[in-house]
């Protein structure tokens, strides 16, 4: 996943000036759509963010790489929504700051009454 610059600048004052960074002991995932990038956060899709808690929704895979080790659901929405093209996880459930982000490996729609499901080991976050 790549880094927000809030969170490389967290990572930087950590290494230059020894202060201690830690990260939340869970994020929360929220689908959007449009373009994002280090300054710049996606497009909400309308979804509530889903809780992902780091020691036990995340596998490290020992090799600079980590991914779900459960399903990442939303709840359908009440009406179709545009396309998903990115991942973001974020350090509160509303508002917060926003830490990293990915481009899906394949976009979603969310469509009306139809949960959305990020299957178990198909989402890999690869430190960037």
């Amino acid at each position: 996943m790549a880094t927000t610059e809030y969170v490389a600048d967290l990572r930087l004052k950590a290494a230059l000036h020894g202060t201690a960074y830690q990260g939340p002991a869970s994020y929360w995932a929220e689908l959007v759509s449009g373009t994002c990038d280090r300054t710049t956060a996606g497009t909400a899709s309308g979804l509530d963010r889903i809780e992902v808690v780091c020691s036990t929704d995340i596998t490290d895979n020992e090799d600079g790489t980590a991914s779900n080790a459960v399903a990442f659901t939303w709840t359908g929405p009440a009406s179709d929504l545009d396309e998903c093209q990115y991942l973001e996880l974020w350090d509160a459930e509303t508002n917060g700051n926003r830490c990293f982000f990915e481009l899906l490996s394949s976009p979603v729609t969310p469509l009306s009454g139809q949960d959305v499901v990020i299957s178990i080991g198909s989402f890999t976050w690869t430190e960037v």
